[in-house]
């Protein structure tokens, strides 16, 4: 296996859920998880490195966890195990992808929603606004810049415009019933056949805390 992508629904998981995972996180993971002071995000963080720690698991089998390290920007990445992730959420939702093959990733997912146009034209240049026809492209053309953000490691700043999008993947998918995209930078770590696995409630709890 080369590399996976897994998301679960947060609306599944409970305080209680939360805190049976987090003890099941390595120090270092679970100090990153709890960086957040606004609670409903360190929840979702909590959640995606349990996420994420499953996906270690499937693809690294009993071997030792790769330690937890900060780059220069302040983008985790595992100092060890010859593993690359990056790691989303949103409101509804945390997702994980996993690369063997790839040292930068980025990935991002977000609700199919309509966005402002005024936010459209922050982050959307002349051409790339001329393509948005539906509430579906500008979230994806949003999802991409995020991703390559990420994989950069340093974050939607400066003129977000500028971002290029074409060394990305996107997909359309459902978070339960809720439609989303999903994309992926470069576009090459989404593998042939990879596609967004959702790991349930009862399979999280039971990885973990078996």
């Amino acid at each position: 296996m080369e590399g996976l992508i897994l998301f679960a629904l947060r609306p599944q998981f409970d305080a209680s859920d939360l805190s049976a995972l987090s003890e099941r996180l390595p120090v270092t993971w679970l100090d990153r998880a709890r960086r957040h002071g606004n609670p409903d995000a360190r929840a979702a963080s909590l959640l995606a490195y349990s996420l994420l720690l499953c996906g270690v698991r499937r693809m690294l089998g009993d071997r030792a966890l790769p330690s937890l390290s900060l780059g220069e920007h302040g983008k985790p990445f595992f100092s060890e195990g010859g593993l690359s992730f990056s790691i989303t959420h949103t409101k509804n939702a945390v997702a994980v992808l996993l690369s063997r093959t790839h040292k930068e990733l980025g990935l991002d997912l977000e609700e199919i929603r309509p966005l402002r146009p005024s936010l459209v034209r922050k982050f959307a240049s002349d051409v790339e606004l001329a393509k948005i026809k539906s509430s579906h492209d500008g979230v994806a053309l949003w999802t991409q810049k995020e991703a390559v953000a990420k994989k950069t490691g340093i974050g939607l700043r400066g003129n977000l415009k500028s971002i290029p999008t074409e060394d990305t993947k996107t997909v359309t998918m459902n978070m339960g019933t809720i439609p989303a995209v999903l994309s992926v930078s470069p576009r090459t770590a989404f593998g042939e056949g990879m596609h967004p696995c959702e790991i349930t409630r009862a399979e999280l709890l039971s990885l973990l805390t078996s």
